[in-house]
């Protein structure tokens, strides 16, 4: 098994399931599927519109579980900002730019993805399930 073999199954997870799946290919599951929305749409959008809160408790568990606690961070505080839901439109916008700003300093780009993952796969290659 290859870092390469768990990093695919894990892109391949929603489409194919999670079970038999360990902790750390729960871990990476959840993180890369967040990671694709925030690319794509910002923290701002992915706690509101893209996950529900038990996906997001996973999202938070999976970035510390990889040692990043700072983004766990970023989404638990982004959670607790719209919460009450009485953001204005320019604390929303304030907030959605903060968060994105906050997110791109602690995961600056894909790469830093595989090279977290990889450590962690070298470090603990049994905390992933077989390919």
């Amino acid at each position: 098994m290859t870092a390469d073999d768990v990093w695919h199954r894990a892109l391949d997870a929603p489409a194919l399931g999670t079970a038999g799946l360990l902790e750390g290919d729960l871990a990476l599951v959840s993180v890369l599927l967040v990671h694709g929305s925030v690319m794509n749409g910002g923290v701002l959008n992915a706690v509101e519109d893209s996950f529900s809160d038990q996906e997001l408790d996973a999202v938070e568990s999976g970035f510390r579980w990889f040692g990043l606690e700072a983004a766990a961070r970023v989404f638990a505080d982004t959670r607790a900002a719209v919460a009450p839901g009485t953001l204005t439109l320019a604390e929303r916008e304030a907030l959605e730019l903060e968060a994105d700003r906050q997110y791109e300093s602690v995961v600056p780009d894909d790469e830093f993805l595989v090279d977290v993952f990889e450590a962690r796969f070298a470090a603990d290659p049994a905390a992933f399930a077989a390919v």
